[in-house]
């Protein structure tokens, strides 16, 4: 009983594979591994995985290819709750190497370089973080990098040494064309 909701947005294709499986292969790892399912996501279901970087001193992300075109703006997403590190969007093949930070444990974008980004609070700590950029050349192996980094104030893909345990929980990620996020 009760009168329904219109949900008014455009239509829009989620270029992103596999977008709440980020253990999928569809996923290419750099020095991080992901644990499946180890929270409940904001789906309500226990099926949100958690980023957790190596003991490497280098950089830590990982990235599902999708084709992009030159000047088309695309915007990536990803609902994100803190871990113990702090979140990081960043373009790359066919972006410009710009990057954002979020900030999960206080709910606030940190340091950027360029593009458009927000951070939407859904609650039990789960933010939606969305970064929007241009696609500076037409690649069929054109990507936005899910990272994570050291601290809020960490350049783009800033080496640093994980600890094995802390990371950042993820689920439900989108690369979309658009200047928006719709709704996963």
């Amino acid at each position: 009983g009760g009168c329904g909701k219109l949900l008014l947005e455009p239509q829009r294709t989620n270029q992103l594979k596999y977008s709440s499986e980020f253990d999928n292969a569809a996923w290419a790892k750099t020095r991080v591994s992901v644990t499946q399912n180890t929270i409940v996501s904001p789906s309500g279901a226990i099926d949100a995985d958690k980023i957790i970087p190596s003991d490497e001193n280098a950089s830590h992300y990982l990235v599902s290819y999708s084709s992009i075109t030159l000047g088309l703006v695309y915007t990536q997403s990803v609902f994100a709750k803190a871990g113990g590190y702090v979140l990081q969007i960043s373009g790359s093949v066919g972006f410009d190497a710009e990057f954002q930070n979020f900030d999960l444990s206080n709910g606030t974008l940190a340091t950027t370089n360029g593009g458009l980004a927000s951070i939407t609070n859904f609650g039990n700590g789960w933010y939606r973080c969305t970064y929007t950029l241009t696609a500076t050349s037409t690649n069929f192996f054109g990507r936005m990098n899910i990272g994570v980094v050291e601290d809020t104030n960490s350049i783009r893909t800033q080496p640093f040494i994980g600890n094995g345990i802390d990371g950042v929980y993820v689920w439900g990620a989108e690369l979309e064309v658009g200047s928006y996020p719709t709704s996963y």
